[in-house]
C-alpha cells in the first residue's frame, strides 16, 4: 500500500518557494536511454500545491504548528511554539527563528510546521538559506499520514538535514523497518562553499 506523506519543516530552516508537483508521464523509458533511471518530461508535471510566502503571516490553511517540548526523540533542546516571533514571513520567505528564551523545561524556542496537504507521489522543490552555529539542525522531512505504525516501521524521508557546525554538507536519509534501517546520503559543497 502506498503511503501519503506530509512535509515537515523544522528547527531553523529559512525557506522561499515550496511547491509539490504531481507526475504526468515519463518522456523516455530507462531501456530507451540505456540507464536504470527514467528521464522526466517536466512539461507533463503539474503543480498541485505551493506556498510563495507572499502574505503577511504564515498561512495556517497550508501549515499547522507542532507546539511542545521534551526532545521529540532527538534530545532537541527547544520548545516549539506557534509564536510569530519564531516563525514569520519576511521578503517572500518563511523564516523560522530559534530564540534563547525559556519555555517550560527548555531554554530555547523555535517552530515546527507541517503541511496540511499530503501526497503519495510527486516531486518537491524548495529554496532554503541555512544558519550556521553549533547545535543548530534545520531539516525538511516527510512522515506518513498513517500513524497506526510506530516509527521507524512507518518510514521517514529526510529530504534535507543540515548541521549548523558543518556548513558545507547536507544529509538526506531514509528511515524504515524493524529493525531500524538508516540509509544516509551526503552532499558536500566544494572549495569552501557554504549553505549558509
Amino acid at each position: 500500500m502506498a503511503r501519503k506523506y506530509h512535509r515537515i519543516i523544522s528547527t531553523l530552516a529559512v525557506g522561499g518557494l515550496l511547491a509539490a508537483f504531481a507526475p504526468g508521464a515519463y518522456a523516455a523509458s530507462a531501456t530507451e536511454l540505456g540507464t536504470k533511471y527514467e528521464t522526466l518530461d517536466e512539461s507533463l508535471w503539474s503543480c498541485v500545491w505551493n506556498d510563495e510566502f507572499d502574505g503577511s503571516s504564515v498561512d495556517t490553511t497550508k501549515w499547522s504548528y507542532t507546539v511542545g517540548g521534551g526532545g521529540f526523540g532527538n534530545n532537541e533542546q527547544q520548545y516549539y511554539t506557534d509564536s510569530a516571533s519564531n516563525s514569520y514571513i519576511q521578503d517572500g520567505c518563511l523564516v523560522i527563528e530559534a530564540l534563547q528564551e525559556s519555555n517550560g523545561d527548555e531554554n530555547y524556542t523555535s517552530a515546527k510546521l507541517t503541511s496540511t496537504e499530503s501526497w503519495t507521489y510527486g516531486r518537491l522543490e524548495f529554496r532554503a538559506k541555512l544558519p550556521s552555529g553549533t547545535g543548530l539542525w534545520p531539516a525538511i522531512w516527510m512522515l506518513p499520514d498513517d500513524t497506526t505504525l510506530d516509527w521507524p516501521i512507518s518510514g521517514e524521508i529526510d529530504i534535507m538535514e543540515y548541521m549548523g557546525s558543518d556548513t558545507d554538507t547536507v544529509l538526506g536519509t531514509l528511515h524504515y523497518g524493524n529493525p531500524w534501517v538508516y540509509n544516509t546520503g551526503y552532499y558536500n559543497l566544494a572549495d569552501g562553499a557554504s549553505f549558509c
